[in-house]
């Protein structure tokens, strides 16, 4: 579809241009790699398409995995039983805050 809407732009470039050349009464217009010649009853274009994509933009084009899936998967019992202990040991604790304080104020 990108491909697509690209291709369209770049025709409608390319006839603006044909257009104002024919306006300005020139015969020949010299673009990056597109050569018009003619006028506007026959006019011959000529399009240059890679056949190949340039080395390297393979991971341009890879897909991004949202971490939101990495949490929505299914878990064990066990798993569960060792996520909420952990929780539970390292919880918010308000002798340990002061504590904290206490160490962090002393410095």
């Amino acid at each position: 579809m990108h491909v697509f809407v690209k291709l369209l732009l770049c025709t409608a470039a390319l006839l603006s241009v044909a257009v104002q050349a024919e306006e300005t009464g020139g015969d020949v217009i010299r673009l990056d790699g597109v050569t018009i010649q003619g006028n506007s009853e026959n006019p011959n274009v000529l399009f240059v398409n890679a056949w190949q994509p340039p080395p390297g933009t393979g991971r341009l084009y890879q897909g991004i995995t949202s971490f939101n899936q990495h949490w929505l998967t299914p878990v064990s019992r066990e798993s569960l039983a060792r996520e909420t202990h952990y929780s539970k040991r390292y919880v918010e604790n308000p002798e340990r805050e002061s504590r904290l304080k206490d160490i962090l104020e002393g410095e």
